[in-house]
């Protein structure tokens, strides 16, 4: 997955990012000028050549939809890749503007879905998130605003600040995104008290044949536990790493194995073995795996009955919506096979 971090330490050429000038980064007028067949200008991008297709999230507890993350996708050859199209705004000092553009697109998309959707690192320093104007602040339904683990990191007042505001403002809820993949710690991503954790795909992939991964999710779902914290598992593709997680104590899961990123929003399937992409066998994992069985030992696994003290969502996302609910059928903008590179920007 593409972090804030890929495109903010350097230009997009190979260039380093001045931090004095962060806070000058939003522009308001003038253009990039492109030459004959040159990409055109993110600056000057408009709804129309953006895309954003969701992919639902699940409560393992009860199999239900606590809400879909929207993921950008550019209608610019040379932006197709997440990254690229993110590179080149920091690069011409337009992430506020981009970012907004996708905001606009998003909540035009899903009025009625509670949106988790992602917030650049850059965006924070251009303050167009802060806009009384913006669409996140017209959207009806609950709204989760991810912000990498690195970047929280890295700028750690810059998010306290931007996001404190925008999220008192609006009932906006933090999540702490791609946990796992670099240096930040629980205690770091919990001191900006969010609502959820996601561990980042280099943890999931694969975690029932891993071992050694398991200890320090588990340690993760602890410390959460004792903060109201959901910790939610992405590109979740395995019954096996599904049930691998489940037993780990992780409350919240998204991935193909429920759906692939799509518009027309698609409802979330039931997993099952046939959803297994890699073939592997669905083997649940022991309590002394993960050296504290007793505390663990009433851990559910899939399809079983949830566990009495299960945290729950707020507000208009506590219930959920069951599995299947929305007509599974794939439109024309389902991903039938995993996009080139990363599947989605951070």
């Amino acid at each position: 997955m593409f972090s804030p971090g890929d495109a903010m330490l350097s230009g997009g050429r190979g260039q380093s990012i001045d931090m004095a000038v962060r806070g000058k980064w939003t522009v308001l007028g003038g253009k990039v000028p492109t030459a004959p067949g040159q990409s055109p200008a993110v600056r000057d991008m408009t709804i129309n050549d953006i895309d954003v297709v969701f992919q639902p999230i699940v409560k393992l507890a009860n199999n239900s939809e606590i809400g879909v993350e929207a993921f950008v996708r550019c209608r610019t050859p040379q932006y197709a890749a997440p990254q690229a199209l993110f590179a080149q705004a920091v690069y011409e000092q337009a992430a506020g503007h981009l970012g907004r553009v996708i905001r606009e697109v998003t909540f035009q998309r899903a009025p009625d879905s509670t949106v988790f959707i992602n917030v650049h690192a850059e965006e924070l320093s251009a303050r167009w998130l802060v806009r009384p104007d913006d669409p996140i602040c017209y959207h009806d339904r609950g709204v989760f605003l991810e912000v990498g683990a690195e970047t929280v990191l890295l700028h750690s007042e810059l998010c306290r600040s931007v996001l404190t505001e925008v999220c008192t403002r609006i009932g906006a809820q933090l999540v702490i995104d791609d946990f796992g993949r670099g240096n930040a710690t629980v205690d770091n991503v919990l001191a900006l008290r969010p609502k959820a954790i996601k561990l980042d795909e280099s943890v999931v992939r694969s975690i029932d044949s891993q071992p050694s991964k398991h200890a320090m999710v588990n340690a993760t779902v602890q410390r959460c536990e004792n903060d109201d914290v959901w910790v939610i598992a992405e590109c979740v593709e395995t019954i096996a790493e599904l049930r691998t997680l489940q037993a780990l104590g992780v409350g919240y899961a998204q991935g193909h194995i429920f759906a692939r990123p799509a518009f027309p929003i698609r409802a979330a399937d039931p997993p099952q073995e046939a959803a297994d992409p890699r073939g592997l066998q669905s083997t649940a994992v022991q309590p002394s795996t993960f050296g504290d069985g007793p505390s663990r030992s009433g851990r559910t696994l899939l399809g079983a009955a949830p566990p009495s003290n299960e945290s729950k969502a707020p507000g208009n996302v506590s219930g959920g919506t069951p599995l299947g609910r929305r007509s599974p059928s794939v439109s024309p903008t389902t991903e039938t096979a995993p996009p080139t590179g990363p599947p989605k920007f951070k």
